[in-house]
Formats: structure tokens, C-alpha cells, sequence
């Protein structure tokens, strides 16, 4: 059997990734390029992050977030890496939705363009970089919590306001016969109402 030696392996392993990061940070020169700022901005990290939020127009203290999930993830056991992983994609998602927004190309919906760059951001970033079919365009409306504020304001979290409670009518909880506010005992099985 033969063994192939860990020093190899990682070796191997740099060998591919080196040129992958490099790339990503050169497609992400581009992309704050075509998003009217200096590309250099890119390539400091963590500072490329607040460059997109800006860009994105999203709120500020997601950075803070952001870095506090990393230096957590560095100290922290294996649960608590495990949420900083699912915070740091969860911060990402919320850039990439605006991002998407504002550099949307006509050609594809926004939500595939979301799902790509949330998902597959080392393929996807370089993909509207290049592209020339791929435009910003800052006048874009968005939201300071991306899709977060479109959820809370499209009607899928409303709350029952005191009106339509008022309006809903009271059911028997053992038959479901439909009752009135003077009802004290249910009218079709005779149970006492609460």
C-alpha cells in the first residue's frame, strides 16, 4: 500500500488554493472597480468588507458582527464555531442581496443571482465582475437589512392588529360551534366558555 506523506498533501492542497484566493481578490478588485471605487480597497481584509456594505448599502454594525465571529471562531469550541460559520453566511447573504440588487444584469432574477453569489461566491464574484452585462447602478432602492426589512414589510410577518381580532369569531373548543361575546355556555354541546 502506498502512503502518501501529510507534508505532501498539504502542499498540494496550497498549491491550488493559493491561486484560487488570488484570483478572488483580484475578481473582487475588479467588481469595486466597476462599482466606482479604488480597487486597492479589495485587498485589505475586513476593510473589503465594510467597502461592501457600503456598496451594498447595509448597515455598518454587520462588520462588527462579522469580526466578532471570526476572532470567536478562532478561540471558541466546535459549537460556537459552528454558529460563527452560520453568522458570517448569514452577514454574507444580507451583502450579497443588495449587492445583487444594484448590480443586477436583466438577464437572470435576482434571487438566482443571490442564491449563486451567497452560495458559490469564488465562482459567481468573478462571474459579475467580468461580465460586462452586469452594471451598478447605485441609485438602486435598498434596504438597510436586505431582505430582512422586505420580509418584515411584504406581509409575510404581520401581525393581527386589535380590529381584526375584534372581527374573528369564537369557537367552541369541543364542537367548533361558532359562539358570541354573551355566550357563556356553548349553544350546540352546552360546555362552559372561559
Amino acid at each position: 500500500m502506498v502512503t502518501i506523506p501529510l507534508t505532501f498533501f498539504l502542499i498540494l492542497i496550497n498549491l491550488f488554493l493559493i491561486p484560487v484566493i488570488i484570483f478572488y481578490f483580484y475578481a473582487l478588485y475588479k467588481l469595486f472597480e466597476k462599482c466606482n471605487v479604488t480597487g486597492w480597497k479589495a485587498l485589505i481584509p475586513f476593510y473589503n468588507i465594510l467597502v461592501e456594505t457600503r456598496i451594498a448599502g447595509v448597515n455598518w454594525w454587520y462588520l462588527i458582527l462579522y469580526v466578532a465571529s471570526w476572532v470567536l471562531f478562532i478561540d471558541g469550541g466546535a459549537g460556537l464555531r459552528i454558529l460563527c460559520v452560520l453568522t458570517v453566511l448569514f452577514i454574507h447573504s444580507i451583502i450579497s442581496y443588495n449587492l445583487c440588487k444594484r448590480l443586477n444584469n436583466g438577464h437572470n432574477s435576482l434571487m438566482v443571482d443571490f442564491l449563486l453569489l451567497t452560495f458559490i461566491p469564488f465562482i459567481y464574484l468573478p462571474v459579475m465582475a467580468f461580465n460586462e452585462s452586469f452594471t451598478y447602478n447605485p441609485n438602486v432602492e435598498v434596504t438597510p437589512n436586505a431582505y430582512i426589512d422586505e420580509i418584515q414589510t411584504s406581509g409575510y410577518m404581520k401581525t393581527e392588529t386589535k380590529k381584526t381580532r375584534n372581527n374573528k369569531k369564537k369557537l367552541c373548543d369541543a364542537c367548533g360551534e361558532p359562539l358570541s361575546n354573551q355566550n357563556h355556555f356553548c349553544p350546540n354541546c352546552g360546555k362552559k366558555i372561559d
